[in-house]
């Protein structure tokens, strides 16, 4: 038996830099990773900010970019983790980093898609109203009215009660909606430009794709169409609940034999998705 070294430290847990999603729940979204990775979160503009007519979404990249950089020294490879909407803004902090000079591992995005956020369907309306959860649905329509171009001036006036009590805790729903859409309007200029692009980012991309999704979408939820090297894999659970305890375990298992670099694919193409999901055991599935 080989006498052990107490000498030598323990490696370091592999460090990424984690854009979680928008709520209560999604924004604390890079929590359970703790045991295998060191996961620092990154802080997005309140919609305050957002709905001013000077900021754009560079000015959104720019500022997570900063915070990356606060933390970082020396010119050593990065891995970077968007969840929900942190996903697409995790592609765009990529591309602008990668512009700069600086070295990319690995881009993870946990069961986000192309355009931002996703789409409420008439399955998810229908459960707020029978589990009743009227705030959630509420807060969304209200979101959505005050986030119109015409209503823009009106939500700039608001801003100044931003903290203004609501009853209820109304506001933990409403100002999060809020952000969320402005955030999505912010994402249609850049990907259009970008979808104008004949290059797609090279990086090593894996997406942990959910099982909440409907039957139209594409295998790859978009992202064929931005990344040369796609790798999907398919995780238990919803979008929220794939990383409830029940289903965390594989996800963390894959995320962290991405960070090793271990995953084995084979090739697919981003078609539209096959009748069955299959066995969450199924090998991963690589898009080129």
């Amino acid at each position: 038996m080989p006498k052990l070294n107490y000498d030598t430290p323990p490696p370091a847990p592999p460090l990424i830099f984690f854009m979680p999603g928008i709520g209560e729940v999604e924004s604390r979204a890079w929590e359970p990773f703790g045991h295998i990775v060191r996961a620092i979160p990154l802080s997005y503009f309140d919609w305050t900010e957002l709905v001013k007519p000077e900021t754009t979404f560079a000015d959104l990249i720019s500022h997570l970019k900063t915070q990356i950089q606060s933390q970082v020294s020396g010119e050593g490879p990065l891995d970077i983790v968007g969840y929900s909407i942190g996903g697409p803004l995790a592609y765009a902090c990529v591309e602008a980093l990668q512009a700069e000079g600086r070295s990319i591992n690995s881009l993870t995005i946990l069961d986000g898609r192309t355009t931002g956020s996703p789409p409420t369907t008439l399955r998810t309306r229908w459960n707020n109203f029978t589990t009743f959860q009227v705030r959630a649905g509420l807060a969304s329509v209200i979101a959505k009215v005050l986030t119109r171009e015409r209503f823009i001036p009106l939500l700039r006036r608001l801003s100044p009660w931003r903290h203004a009590w609501l009853p209820f805790r109304f506001g933990d729903y409403v100002h999060t909606k809020i952000k969320m859409q402005l955030m999505v309007r912010m994402f249609l200029p850049w990907w259009t430009s970008a979808g104008g692009s004949n290059s797609r980012l090279a990086t090593p991309t894996y997406l942990f794709r959910s099982e909440q999704h409907e039957p139209d979408e594409s295998e790859g939820l978009g992202w064929s169409a931005y990344c040369s090297d796609l790798t999907i894999i398919h995780v238990a659970g919803s979008h929220l609940s794939m990383l409830a305890p029940e289903n965390f375990g594989r996800l963390c298992g894959e995320l962290a034999r991405v960070l090793a670099g271990g995953i084995q694919s084979t090739i697919a193409t981003d078609l539209p998705p096959t009748p069955s999901t299959g066995s969450l055991n199924d090998e991963p599935l690589r898009v080129r």
